[in-house]
């Protein structure tokens, strides 16, 4: 992380409610889906800025390690950009959600 992400990633903390940020920081490493991922039947999105080719040993090891080996339509979107990929290319972070959210369908799609 350069000095200037840092700083902006210590703004963004220190203009939050303490609240909110004590909240956050309790919850980061719960896992709210409990051991449940492999049920997930919608599209679901990893985004990460410097992760290894789909298929390899290192993604399969992950896959198993997060629960997510048995999630029918796991995307892997890779950042090459930097670790904090929502403001270092945040039209690419964008438009990769929204790619996501267009894969979800509507009621009526056949995906639906």
């Amino acid at each position: 992380m350069s000095l200037a992400q840092g700083r902006r990633v210590v703004n963004a903390a220190l203009a939050l409610d303490q609240g909110v940020l004590a909240y956050y920081l309790r919850h980061l490493g719960r896992d709210d889906l409990a051991g449940r991922q492999g049920q997930l039947r919608l599209p679901v999105g990893v985004f990460s800025p410097s992760a290894p080719s789909p298929g390899s040993p290192q993604v399969e090891a992950w896959k198993r390690q997060g629960g997510f080996e048995a999630v029918p339509d796991l995307r892997q979107e890779r950042f090459p950009s930097g670790h904090w990929i929502m403001w270092d290319d945040p039209l690419g972070f964008t438009a990769r959600l929204r790619d996501l959210d267009a894969a979800l369908g509507r009621p009526g799609d056949a995906r639906a």
